[in-house]
């Protein structure tokens, strides 16, 4: 997305391969402490939102959020957690029929539909200037 729009990714504000939600708040922190901090996060599955939550609870700063995968208490919260859902028995069925398959050896892309679900966390405007 960033390319399409011409503009540059910045690795070093990519965190990979960090699931626990106290370790996904500590790289939180971290980012927000950075010189020229982020102005929003996406989350990459739930437990990485909750993360995130933890990390900003404490903080003056309100960055944008956007989570992947919805969870039960997403719109409890203030703002609610804006989300990219999926549809979980969609994506159970379409699984187990890929497992079901005879090989050919081909491999597959399988492309599910999702949902941005707006609950208002996404669209928050950029805590500082830029």
């Amino acid at each position: 997305a960033l390319a399409a729009a011409g503009l540059p990714a910045d690795e070093g504000l990519v965190v990979r391969g960090v699931f626990d939600p106290c370790l996904v708040a500590k790289e939180v922190a971290r980012l927000l402490d950075l010189a020229d901090p982020p102005t929003a996060f996406f989350a990459a599955n739930n437990r990485a939102a909750i993360g995130i939550l933890r990390a900003l609870r404490e903080r003056a700063e309100r960055p944008a959020y956007v989570g992947f995968d919805d969870f039960a208490l997403a719109d409890v919260f203030s703002p609610g957690v804006t989300v990219v859902r999926y549809d979980v028995p969609m994506l159970a069925r379409t699984a187990v029929d890929l497992l079901l398959r005879p090989a050919d050896g081909a491999a597959r892309l399988v492309k599910l539909p999702v949902e941005l679900v707006p609950r208002g966390s996404g669209e928050l405007p950029a805590p500082w200037p830029r």
